[in-house]
């Protein structure tokens, strides 16, 4: 018996916790499968970017220089590779989870800097999507796109659900750390000292 041909359309089961953010969910995944290959890979790279900026914020106690630091084109987590990279060392991902999400970036690089016929046929994409790794691809049959989508929409998920993990770890921290930078050292020696 052969392997299971895996399909190239795009898709995710995200943990939705209202009736609105489910319906968004899905008009998401079918305006993906209605896009060129072009536009599907540039958004589902938007939206992991999106989904890594949501993590942090969830998990930095000061939303507001959060916000400044993933949002603001001069700051310094503006682009994905540098949001995964702290998400991985706060962890909040796994290593293969950074691994893939760098090799994400880059099919999305090339798509987004060659607009004229480029494919997941393209030697260059290949090779990137052969990097990406998830173990429940070794049982199934797929294209390279059905692999990039799939990978995609595993880490969308997981992405999706950390954030409130993330959430759930920063209602624990004292009040005081959102605005630990505001304090006097005096102040946060005996912050410090009491925690």
């Amino acid at each position: 018996m052969g392997k299971q041909k895996l399909s190239e359309s795009f898709g995710f089961i995200g943990f939705a916790l209202s009736e609105d953010e489910m319906i968004w969910q899905g008009k998401f995944a079918k305006e993906v499968n209605n896009e060129t290959v072009r536009g599907s890979v540039l958004n589902i790279a938007s939206f992991i970017d999106e989904l890594l900026s949501n993590l942090l914020k969830a998990y930095f106690p000061n939303e507001n220089k959060a916000e400044n630091l993933l949002s603001s084109l001069d700051g310094c987590l503006s682009t994905i590779i540098y949001k995964a990279n702290i998400a991985s060392a706060l962890g909040l991902i796994k290593d293969k989870e950074l691994d893939n999400i760098k090799h994400i970036a880059r099919i999305r690089n090339l798509f987004a800097h060659k607009w004229d016929g480029l494919s997941f046929d393209d030697e260059d994409v290949i090779k990137s999507v052969r990097k990406l790794n998830n173990r429940v691809l070794d049982q199934l049959e797929y294209t390279h796109k059905a692999k990039f989508n799939f990978v995609c929409g595993q880490i969308i998920q997981e992405l999706i659900q950390r954030k409130y993990y993330a959430e759930n770890i920063k209602k624990h921290l004292p009040k005081e750390y959102k605005y630990l930078d505001e304090l006097s050292h005096e102040e946060r020696v005996k912050l410090v000292e009491q925690n």
